[in-house]
């Protein structure tokens, strides 16, 4: 790891379906606050998927639409275990669903962008028994991922002007306090 990079991995979010109320407060704190208050402080957001869970429902949504929002500079999507998925058709249905899904409830232009990725392991042992998967493109995707952790600190700068431009813990800029 790069001098000072730090990682912090959040609980899994609570797949609810969305018209249940106060999935957030039953562990005992605000998950979307706090979320919030780490994804502000953050350099990068790496939020990942699994291909069996691609939805966007419960408290997905609310961070996705809450949590994160106006933070999509820091945010990579990334949708994790693909070397647990058999073939691509299998791949593309995980994929679709997750950029579908994603591109109603975030504000982008586009589709958001999904990267993928896998064990370690994956590309050097299982090659040949997954065949019918992209490794290769997937590897990359990874590699690219990577790239953008180590890129963090070139990142920071650009994250502490966009704090500044920011209302201050949602006071009025006017505000004196």
């Amino acid at each position: 790891m790069p001098f000072g990079l730090q990682l912090v991995d959040t609980p899994g979010m609570i797949d609810l379906p969305a018209s249940s109320s106060g999935a957030s407060h039953d562990r005992g704190y605000n998950f979307v606050e706090a979320v919030r208050w780490w994804a502000k402080r953050s350099d990068l957001i790496l939020l990942f998927f699994d291909p069996d869970k691609p939805g966007t429902t419960g408290e997905t949504l609310e961070v996705l639409t809450t949590s994160l929002d106006g933070l999509s500079h820091k945010l990579l999507i990334v949708l994790n275990k693909v070397d647990q998925l058999d073939n691509v058709v299998d791949f593309a249905r995980a994929y679709g669903a997750l950029g579908w899904a994603l591109s109603k409830v975030i504000k982008w232009k586009d589709v958001p962008q999904v990267y993928t990725v896998f064990n370690e392991g994956f590309d050097d042992g299982l090659r040949d028994a997954c065949s019918k998967l992209p490794v290769e493109a997937f590897a990359k995707r990874r590699e690219e991922v990577v790239s953008e952790v180590l890129r963090v600190p070139e990142r920071h700068g650009d994250n502490i002007i966009t704090a500044l431009e920011e209302p201050n813990d949602g006071l009025p800029a006017d505000d004196p306090q």
